[in-house]
């Protein structure tokens, strides 16, 4: 077992006492995890979920006292073998940390920087803040100076989180006071730090920029190969989650839209960056159409004749929007 975040950030810093943790999270191996959860729940804790509808994660509660058992970190996707193998490794490999009077079991420098990594593509989701990352920042600071990069980058680049990685240190260096000696983030598009910094201050209300593009900063910093990676994506966890497919085996095709299905009910278009990616891809491939770079309105136009937008709100039309992409992707299933 090992602490994830909380603890296992607050090593990093020069006062640990300046992160405050919230809740208790924790990855347990899978072998162990049933037992784990059975242990917690015996101990009087009251799941805070239903069980069925948890994924990668149980949420306990007593006493205002939250703990988290995770099969994986936050911000992974199910079906990420590579990751899941690399943290399954780490929990082989945990070391003990002292802070304060207490040892704390945590992953290897790798894998915990790893884990503060994937829980800023989390909150890429449900709007990022300053806290996570300076969390990466004292983390970098600590841990990952250029010779220590050289050896994770191609874990990183693996993972597809290499751009991220880099980006976020760079702005760190920019606006935060990262020091400077760092320079394997040297290459990061400035102009993108830029854009990041913003969009993370609008998220945090420490002020209202609204002139940030935050799907282009969401796009350009995306964990998988386009749009089709996304795609495969979801047609994995799709395959996960749909119930229906143990009954008909034949819908397997379509897992896919039953993940983008759940996200467009979920969320609206402003917190769901996903689908304005999917948005975006559409009005890119009708450039490819008609062979010609269209006027953003006339692109506006023609989505609007097909229903895909509703001409009275300008907003997305979720049913037409999902139809068009059954019709749109059916060819890379």
């Amino acid at each position: 077992m090992a602490i994830l975040k909380g603890c296992a950030v607050a090593i990093y810093y020069s006062d640990p006492q300046c992160r405050i943790m919230g809740d208790v999270d924790f990855l347990v191996p899978e072998d162990k995890f049933k037992r784990a959860y059975q242990l917690i729940l015996d101990n009087g804790y009251i799941l805070e979920a239903d069980e069925d509808n948890v994924d990668y994660h149980y949420m306990l509660a007593k006493n205002n006292i939250t703990f988290e058992i995770h099969r994986w970190p936050a911000g992974m996707m199910g079906g990420d073998t590579y990751l899941y193998d690399l943290f399954q490794d780490g929990l082989k490999n945990v070391e003990k940390v002292k802070l304060d009077d207490f040892m704390i079991p945590v992953l290897p420098s790798l894998q915990n920087g790893l884990v503060l990594m994937l829980h800023i593509v989390k909150h890429f989701r449900s709007g990022l803040r300053l806290r996570q990352i300076i969390d990466w920042m004292m983390y970098v600071d600590k841990q990952l100076d250029n010779e220590k990069w050289e050896e994770y980058s191609s874990v990183y680049e693996k993972a597809g989180l290499k751009p991220l990685a880099v980006t976020v240190t760079k702005m760190c260096q920019i606006y935060l006071g990262l020091r400077k000696e760092i320079t394997w983030c040297k290459d990061a598009d400035e102009k993108l730090c830029e854009e990041l910094m913003e969009y993370i201050l609008m998220k945090d209300n420490f002020g209202h920029k609204e002139n940030v593009d935050a799907v282009r900063v969401v796009n350009a910093l995306a964990r998988t190969n386009g749009f089709v990676g996304r795609m495969k994506d979801l047609q994995k966890n799709g395959i996960k989650n749909w119930k229906l497919l143990k009954k008909y085996p034949k819908l397997k095709v379509f897992a896919w839209s039953h993940e983008l299905w759940r996200y467009a009910g979920n969320s609206s278009m402003a917190q769901l960056p996903f689908v304005c990616l999917c948005f975006q891809f559409i009005l890119r491939h009708l450039d490819t159409c008609f062979c010609c770079q269209m006027d953003h309105n006339v692109k506006v136009l023609f989505l609007t004749r097909f229903g895909i937008i509703d001409s009275d709100t300008k907003t997305i039309n979720q049913r037409e929007f999902l139809l068009h992409c059954i019709g749109t992707m059916h060819t890379i299933i």
